[in-house]
């Protein structure tokens, strides 16, 4: 058995290393990844109503058996924020109401139509205020419960140019119940 005998690290040798790992601790302080991604939309839940067997199947709604419900995306940042809905990004619509629900798309508060697959861009410093419907149901019964919906969200209009973003905007509307929407409109 051979026992080898270390020399102790030198001031040159240590000095050596710092001078060529300088440029690496500044180039990761030139490109902080995280603080260009921008900040998170702020999602605020509003009411909901349901749209009853057949009164509502006519434009601009189209629905023969549904549900609607709103709500308000806030984008507080200067760049703009994107909901994505296209496809392998379709936004996940659950409920604790027993539903087969699926995201139809919405109408902006501008009065924007979105398809179920539309990508939806939100202004810096701005908010939009959706109208979502939730259709093609067996019926539109009296419900109360909880929708949830969930959107792929970033900053840009490409979800694939947008890797830094990994959580979801999470939607959580209470519904204490779906009385029917009046001239198929969300209460006020």
């Amino acid at each position: 058995m051979s026992e080898t005998t270390r020399q102790p690290i030198s001031r040159r040798t240590v000095a050596k290393g710092a001078a060529w790992t300088a440029p690496v601790i500044l180039g990761g302080i030139a490109a902080p990844a995280y603080a260009a991604s921008g900040s998170k939309p702020i999602a605020t839940a509003g009411p909901a109503c349901k749209l009853p067997g057949g009164s509502c199947d006519k434009d601009p709604v189209n629905v023969k058996w549904g549900y609607l419900f709103t709500f308000t995306v806030s984008n507080n940042d200067s760049e703009s924020v994107w909901l994505y809905a296209e496809s392998g990004h379709t936004p996940e619509v659950n409920n604790t109401m027993g539903f087969d629900l699926r995201y139809a798309g919405g109408y902006g508060s501008n009065g924007t139509q979105y398809s179920a697959t539309d990508n939806i861009e939100i202004a810096p410093n701005s908010y939009v205020t959706f109208t979502m419907i939730i259709k093609d149901n067996k019926n539109s019964s009296n419900a109360s419960g909880t929708i949830t919906i969930e959107f792929d969200w970033g900053h840009t209009a490409d979800p694939d140019g947008d890797s830094d973003h990994v959580d979801q905007l999470v939607v959580n509307v209470n519904v204490p119940g779906t009385n029917p929407c009046v001239k198929c409109q969300p209460p006020a």
